[in-house]
């Protein structure tokens, strides 16, 4: 297992700005798809109420130990036209329910590891009763390796047009650009 970081940015991030944002699932249905660009473990930070001056806690849990967090970036077909030089690229961090989710998927395909390369795509499907106020929300997450993706593209140029949406083949040509998938 990787040491998990403090949530130091990436060197370029740090020297030039930016970085990327995160993608909203914030209501029922709200959806990001793309593939995965990158992977890491995190320690949780705990925000404070809106209105708080107080900036964001790192979370422990109580022996002092780090709750740790995954946050996974894609390569989408999303661009902000307010955000220069917006890439596409998106982060979702992974709530506990959801990284259970994830790796149910991930077993379910044969992998034993989130692979880059492969393409997901994450649903807000529904909330569950969470502790205190605020409702525990929950995902789908549709999965695709790499070797699926290599497969798609080697298919004849009209299956591919019938199965891939514009914004997978968007970002499928990102990723092709940037030596990711062929």
């Amino acid at each position: 297992m990787t040491q998990p970081t403090n949530q130091v940015p990436d060197a370029d991030d740090f020297l030039l700005g930016g970085g990327a944002p995160s993608a909203s699932l914030k209501n029922i249905g709200d959806t990001v798809e793309g593939f995965v660009v990158a992977k890491d473990v995190v320690q949780e930070k705990e925000y404070q109420r809106p209105g708080s001056n107080q900036p964001p806690r790192m979370k422990t849990w109580q022996d002092g130990s780090p709750v740790l967090q995954l946050v996974v970036t894609y390569q989408t077909a999303l661009r902000d036209p307010e955000r220069a030089g917006d890439d596409g690229r998106r982060k979702v961090y992974f709530k506990p329910s959801w990284k259970s989710e994830l790796a149910k998927v991930l077993r379910a395909n044969g992998e034993k590891t989130l692979p880059v390369g492969s393409w997901q795509r994450i649903t807000r499907s529904h909330d569950e009763p969470g502790q205190g106020a605020e409702p525990k929300k929950m995902v789908t997450i549709e999965y695709r390796s790499k070797a699926d993706q290599v497969a798609t593209n080697a298919a004849p140029a009209a299956a591919a047009a019938n199965e891939q949406s514009p914004e997978l083949k968007a970002a499928l040509a990102v990723l092709q650009a940037q030596g990711i998938t062929q």
